[in-house]
């Protein structure tokens, strides 16, 4: 017997294909600006640093404003629904125990990497954030790449140096334990 005819979907609409480039890009630049903020203490993010903190984050420039119907990045800033352009920067809604988590770890390992002059071991540098995480009831999920991004972009170079490759961790000159370098 012949077989049932089964509806073929219409080819997407440029209005549908646009607006999901949107979005995706939208998604993008949350997780840039975010990312951004738990970095530097909730401050915004400079809208001529956008494309290279972008390109930091996802290892690729980008897509051109037009490709979305928009004029200029500025314009798709201001239509992501989850982001406020600020005068010149951008900014997203970090919540405050997001930053206030990442203040907290960096004044735990900053006093723990004073106590060993020898320096800390990744691994020792691992299960610290780890267990700091667990003390506050909290995931380091929240940032773009888990432990080793909060490593080497919250704590490195802002709490703990790395002198050679492989090697262990000391105390960034400068930082007062239980706060993190200026």
């Amino acid at each position: 017997p012949p077989s049932p005819l089964r509806p073929v979907a219409p080819a997407p609409r440029h209005d549908d294909v646009a607006a999901r480039r949107l979005a995706a890009i939208h998604r993008k630049l949350h997780v840039v600006v975010h990312d951004y903020e738990l970095i530097h203490g909730g401050a915004p993010l400079a809208f001529t640093e956008l494309d290279d903190a972008f390109r930091r984050v996802h290892g690729q420039p980008m897509d051109a404003p037009a490709s979305v119907g928009r004029r200029d990045v500025r314009e798709v800033v201001a239509a992501a629904p989850r982001l406020t352009v600020v005068g010149d920067a951008v900014r997203c809604r970090t919540p405050p125990h997001e930053l206030a988590f990442i203040d907290e770890l960096r004044a735990a390992i900053g006093e723990y990497a004073a106590a060993r002059p020898e320096g800390i071991s990744f691994a020792e540098l691992k299960e610290r954030v780890k267990a700091v995480g667990r003390a506050k009831q909290t995931s380091v999920r929240f940032l773009k790449g888990g432990i080793l991004g909060l490593v080497n972009n919250v704590l490195v170079p802002h709490v703990v140096t790395q002198y050679e490759p492989n090697g262990p961790f000391f105390l960034t000159p400068g930082a007062t334990p239980g706060r993190a370098a200026p």
